[in-house]
Parts: structure tokens; sequence; C-alpha cells
């Protein structure tokens, strides 16, 4: 039996990268009690740190999308590794927060992002496709 640990962090080619999943889906970063055999492999997958996994990422509805919140808080939502990720800057994106994933588990693209002008509040809004299974939502 074997344990196998996936760095949670690592930073190459001028990129900070973040471990997402291994080859099988699973997100946890410690596989204990593992058997292998002859034919069996694991691979730790990783996000880089704003970068995108999609080939056609400024077209349409594959971009960036930013809004200014009235605070002047930069708010940024994108798509990579069929997943829609969160970041904020509130130096203008001269840096940008460790990225969140806020989809689901299902496949995820065409993120919406929006902020209110502070009349309603001060609240910044998100929407995108996801698929989960046969269902579309």
């Amino acid at each position: 039996m074997y344990n196998i640990t996936a760095l949670s962090i690592v930073n190459q080619y001028n990129t900070s990268w973040q471990f997402l999943n291994w080859n099988d889906g699973s997100t946890n970063a410690q596989r204990t009690n593992e058997t292998f055999t002859s034919s069996k492999s694991y691979t730790a997958n990783y996000k880089g740190h704003l970068t995108t996994s999609i080939q056609a990422a400024t077209s349409y509805g594959s971009q960036r999308k930013i809004t200014k919140d009235y605070n002047g808080t930069l708010h940024m939502l994108y798509a990579s590794a069929n997943r829609i990720w969160y970041t904020y800057s509130t130096n203008g994106g001269s840096t940008w927060s460790a990225e969140q994933q806020i989809s689901g588990s299902g496949t995820a693209s065409t993120p919406c992002i929006a902020s209110s002008d502070g009349s309603l509040g001060y609240d910044v809004y998100f929407a995108w496709q996801e698929v989960v299974g046969s269902t579309n939502y």
C-alpha cells in the first residue's frame, strides 16, 4: 500500500499552479492506501493562476469577464478546465486574488458578470451555463 500526495502549489514558468484534481476526477490531493498494478497510474492536474485551458479563449462567450464595483474593486470570471473561476483585484488589476471555482461539478462555460451601481446595494452578480449529465442549467 502506498500514500501519494500531490503538491498543493507549484511555481513554474512564471505562474503559480494549484492542484485541481487527479486524472480519475478525485479532488483530494492526498491518496492513501493505494495499491498499484503494472497498468495503474495517476496524474495530478493543475490549474495555473489566471490561465485558461480553452484554445478559443478569446472567442465569443469565452473571454474573461470583468466588472468594477462601486468601491473600485475589479471582479473577474473566466472559464478554464470546464469550470468557472472567480478572482478580484483591489489595486486596479496589478495583482489578483487566488482563483475560486464557483461552478459546480458539470461542464461549465460562457461566464457573465455584472455589478450594481450602489443604488441597489453593492452586489456582484455571476451567471454561466453548466451541463450536468444531459441537463443544461
